[in-house]
Formats: structure tokens, sequence, C-alpha cells
């Protein structure tokens, strides 16, 4: 059975980082184009701000998954929203309902936080459409990138 946790970034720089590497290669599109960099500092300054959660899923303390949010206002409805950055388990826990509770987490915590909206953000290679329906989503938008 494993625990889940609200790292930091300076946890997630020291425990996550073969898997923010797996998450590259495996399922960022830009892959091929680009290097992964990631900007910890950017991510440190939205953490000082109180607009970045990163939940962590562990077994045996090993870093067996992770979601990582930016929380902002929305500038439409003011409402607090939680956006997803990433979403990545291990492949061969994949299956075993770990996403679902590292959703179910962060939406108990943002709920009771005061986030009023969660988006979550989902690869078109690497899509799971049906397990985010299943937790209540419904698609609201698509997401278009082009690189300039």
């Amino acid at each position: 059975m494993g625990k889940i946790s609200i790292g930091s970034v300076s946890s997630m720089k020291r425990e996550c980082m073969p898997l923010l590497n797996a998450y590259w290669d495996e399922v960022d599109e830009r892959r091929d184009t680009h290097n992964v960099c990631i900007n910890f500092d950017s991510y440190a300054q939205l953490e000082r701000a109180d607009m970045l959660k990163i939940f962590v899923y562990k077994e045996e303390g090993e870093v067996i998954g992770f979601v990582v949010y930016t929380v902002a206002p929305c500038t439409h409805t003011r409402v607090l929203k939680a956006t997803t950055e990433i979403t990545y388990i291990l492949p061969e826990y994949r299956g075993c309902g770990i996403v679902d509770e590292l959703y179910l987490t962060a939406e108990r915590y943002f709920k009771a936080t005061g986030t009023s909206q969660i988006f979550i953000t989902l690869k078109t290679e690497f899509s799971h459409d049906s397990l985010v329906e299943r937790a209540g989503f419904r698609h609201v938008e698509n997401v278009y990138m082009k690189e300039i």
C-alpha cells in the first residue's frame, strides 16, 4: 500500500528526476526536437507564491508517480483553478488505481483550500480520457500547440 504526500520543488528535484526524465522520453511530443531542461527556479517561484502543488505517490520510500498542478485565479471568473502540469506513473504500476488516488487526494486538498475548479491536461498520444471522465471531469476545451 502506497502513501501520497504533498511534495516540494526540492524533493521533486531530488526524488522525481528519474520519473521526470522517463515522462519526457515516453510522453512529451517535444522529445524529438528539444532536450529536457526543467526550470526548477520557476517551479520554486510558483511554490513560494503558493501556486504550485506536487502530489507524490510512494511505495516503500520509492516514488511511483506524481501529479504537478499550478494554481491561479481564473481571469474570467476570479475563482481559483488548479491545472495539471505533469501526470506520470511508472509503466509497471499503471492500471492499479494510483492516478485515481492522486487525483482524488488533490481534489480533496483543493476543495479544502478554496480552489473551485480543477483542469486535467492530457497528452494526445497517451490520453486517459475514460479515467478522468470516471472521476467526474468533463471535456471542456482542446489545446493546440505550434512551435515558432
